[in-house]
């Protein structure tokens, strides 16, 4: 008897040092960057930024420098180590542990 899989968002449980992640809906994201009040040349990019703050949303069992304390808490990294897995199972994105800066805690 074949199993039969539905179109839901699985659960991701990473392995080899790596973590998964969920985008961070900054409060800056909601501008409209396709008005510019500046002339630009045809083709010009506008820089982004090289770091992102994100969701910590699951661990390896093997991370050492980061812990299932640091689950659900906001981290930053470098953008360009992200790796975006868009599969039929779901969207999912994944860093190597040792690509966070820092684990962004609450000021009491």
């Amino acid at each position: 008897m074949e199993e039969e899989y539905s179109i839901v968002d699985m659960d991701c449980n990473p392995r080899n040092r790596y973590v998964t992640l969920i985008p961070h809906e900054s409060p800056n994201d909601d501008h409209d960057e396709s008005i510019s009040k500046v002339l630009l040349p045809e083709g010009y990019e506008h820089k982004k930024c090289l770091y992102g703050v994100y969701h910590l949303d699951n661990i390896s069992p093997d991370c050492v420098q980061v812990s299932a304390d640091d689950i659900n808490k906001l981290v930053v990294v470098n953008e360009s180590m992200i790796e975006t897995i868009d599969i039929y199972q779901g969207e999912y994105w994944l860093i190597q542990e040792n690509h966070i800066y820092g684990v962004l805690n609450d000021i009491e």
